[in-house]
């Protein structure tokens, strides 16, 4: 006998038909696409929400603020840099220290320095280390260090050796990280007859002095900046967050006020 199926049932059949298609696609499309997320709050430590999917940070510094501080590598809402300016200070005197954003710089300098050695004369530095001498600073005469004076007969100043004037130390005195205005020093040892002894004795000198701090990472109080860098002399946000996202003054993570996701810097 020939059964026919009622409209109603043949309907009934698509419907259940589409309902297992949806279920399979939608199970293959779990399986492929990574975690979703809505902010970064929703992704592992060190990782972010983009586009609604975790992915991980470049780097793995130490955050010394808050979520959108725009100084060290946080996490979510955070610039990412590898370094905060304390941290580059590798305790060298000839070296000059500074935090960028590809990380610590500390580059050779060519500035005074003290080996704490009185008779190897004035000390500057060389390719990272206190290691040029002026030399013996008491000429004819014998050099005492553990006095520190030029031992022999004089009778007057004319008689003990001429000043020795030491290198221009590194400039510093900064007021900030973006400080571009700073001071540096240099030391002169003079001598003098006492009791038929040449006594020496050391004075310093100041002089004003400039550096470039361009592109040094900083940080400008705001929670909701990101990626500050120096750029003449100030500290600026290089990005705050994309419209039409809102920063949150509280926490610094970007929020949409429509419901959509907002991209974390």
């Amino acid at each position: 006998m020939q059964r026919c199926l009622s409209a109603s049932h043949s309907l009934s059949i698509l419907s259940l038909a589409l309902l297992y298609a949806l279920i399979v696609t939608s199970a293959a499309c779990s399986a492929e696409d990574p975690a979703q997320c809505v902010s970064s709050s929703d992704c592992p430590d060190g990782e972010r929400c983009v586009d609604g999917a975790c992915s991980a940070l470049g780097d793995a510094g130490a955050d010394s603020g808050g979520p959108g501080d725009g100084g060290s590598d946080a996490g979510p809402g955070d610039s990412g840099v590898p370094c905060v300016p304390v941290d580059c200070d590798d305790g060298n005197e000839c070296t000059i220290d500074r935090c960028t954003a590809a990380g610590c710089e500390n580059t050779n300098s060519d500035g005074a320095c003290d080996d704490d050695v009185f008779c190897n004369g004035a000390d500057s530095c060389a390719d990272g280390s206190c290691s040029v001498h002026g030399g013996d600073p008491c000429g004819t005469l014998v050099c005492n260090e553990g006095t520190g004076a030029c031992d022999g007969d004089c009778v007057t100043d004319i008689d003990c050796p001429d000043p020795v004037v030491g290198a221009w130390g590194v400039c510093g005195g900064f007021a900030n990280v973006c400080s571009e205005d700073g001071s540096r020093s240099r030391e002169t040892a003079t001598f003098r007859c006492e009791s038929s002894r040449c006594v020496g004795s050391t004075s310093t000198e100041m002089e004003s002095c400039v550096r470039d701090t361009d592109g040094t990472v900083c940080d400008d109080g705001d929670i909701c900046s990101r990626f500050d860098r120096c750029t003449g002399g100030v500290c600026e946000a290089e990005l705050g967050c994309p419209p039409p996202c809102m920063c949150n003054p509280t926490t610094g993570a970007c929020t949409n006020s429509g419901g959509g996701r907002c991209l974390e810097l």
